[in-house]
């Protein structure tokens, strides 16, 4: 399993509205969802009854800082077992949560792109936290539209691979919202399934996903050659 990233996306609203989002989509179907701590405690079940393991639990949005169980979420992720570290995409717009993960010590680090931030709540976090606030420089996007895929993470857009969100497990982060804007069928795809379903087998498809649509999604466009994108290889 080269997987490196679980991407939980906990949470469908958002304080800010960036003309550049790659998750306009899906914030529009689920702009009021809110991930349950049971869904949370079953997803980290579920990847420990599969024998799977993530180097990062990766909680993204929406805006995850407006997810009210944040703090009790990433607590479950942290204790779990099954991740080594918890990390917080964030806008930082609102830092009171993401203040109170990190001094926890539940969440390892907050990250956000100066492209789609606020940077006095990012500086304010860096000031207090130093590197544990992973301020990604909006400069140096660069576009693969015909880059070849290496089988772990598609061109540079930095992929997660792996999503959760709504009770289903999708090749990754971008994957509702590429699909809906090219048209896919998001719930006849064989690419997502259940959580208690056999994950190993549905991320086989995963490739002919990358195919199809990985070269067009936003995120391709969008993120920076300085970007922390993690690779096994």
């Amino acid at each position: 399993m080269n997987q490196l990233q679980l991407t939980i996306m906990p949470v469908g609203m958002c304080n800010m509205s960036c003309p550049d989002c790659t998750q306009t989509p899906w914030r529009k179907d689920y702009g009021e969802y809110q991930m349950l701590l049971e869904e949370v405690r079953r997803i980290c079940e579920r990847v420990g009854e599969l024998g799977l393991h993530f180097t990062w639990a990766h909680i993204t949005g929406g805006e995850p800082s407006l997810w009210d169980n944040l703090f009790e979420g990433c607590e479950i992720l942290h204790n779990s077992g099954v991740f080594d570290h918890v990390e917080v995409w964030s806008n930082c717009k609102y830092i009171q949560p993401l203040v109170e993960v990190l001094e926890e010590g539940s969440v390892e680090q907050v990250i956000t792109q100066e492209a789609n931030a606020c940077m006095d709540g990012a500086n304010t976090l860096k000031r207090v936290f130093g590197d544990r606030m992973n301020i990604i420089p909006s400069q140096g996007h660069q576009v693969h539209p015909d880059g070849a895929l290496d089988g772990v993470l598609p061109a540079e857009c930095g992929c997660d691979r792996v999503a959760v969100f709504k009770g289903r497990v999708y090749p990754c982060a971008n994957f509702y919202s590429n699909m809906k804007r090219i048209g896919g069928d998001v719930d006849g795809s064989t690419l997502c399934f259940g959580i208690e379903e056999d994950w190993k087998k549905g991320i086989d498809g995963v490739d002919r996903y990358n195919m199809q649509a990985c070269r067009g999604c936003l995120a391709n466009g969008k993120v920076s050659r300085q970007m922390p994108v993690r690779r096994v290889r």
